[in-house]
């Protein structure tokens, strides 16, 4: 349900916000994503996981339309191709994620050191976007 609510609220405020924060904007929404999983790990009640959830979900459909507007901008040459080869690869990374996580479990079996693993991995994008200035 928080999931949702962040998701909706996203898609409400997703123009606004990248207006307002115009080549900020995809690395804020990592860095929400990041807040989201790093919040997770620290969450020792239900209360901080709703938040939790709530923050992947706004910061997750924050930054998919934000993909799918750049690529058919950059790529208008290619018509809807672009916007269907994000969704392809969006098709794709369901798919896979489920042996990823699978994967991050041989590492370590704590659902919450894999939490933190994603978070700084989402940082790690979140910082790449704000050096590059995307």
């Amino acid at each position: 349900m928080c999931i949702s609510a962040g998701s909706l609220l996203a898609g409400f405020l997703y123009g606004r916000m990248k207006e307002r924060l115009k080549r900020l904007s995809l690395p804020l929404f990592y860095l929400i994503c990041a807040a989201g999983f790093i919040l997770a790990y620290f969450s020792g009640n239900a209360i901080l996981m709703m938040a939790a959830a709530f923050l992947l979900g706004f910061g997750y459909l924050a930054f998919v339309p934000f993909l799918q507007e750049r690529a058919s901008s950059k790529y208008a040459s290619f018509g809807a191709g672009s916007t269907t080869v994000i969704l392809i690869f969006q098709g794709l990374g369901a798919f896979i994620a489920p042996y990823a996580g699978t994967l991050l479990a041989l590492f370590t079996q704590s659902l919450n050191v894999q939490f933190m693993i994603c978070g700084f991995l989402y940082a790690g994008l979140a910082a790449v976007g704000f050096i590059i200035g995307e």
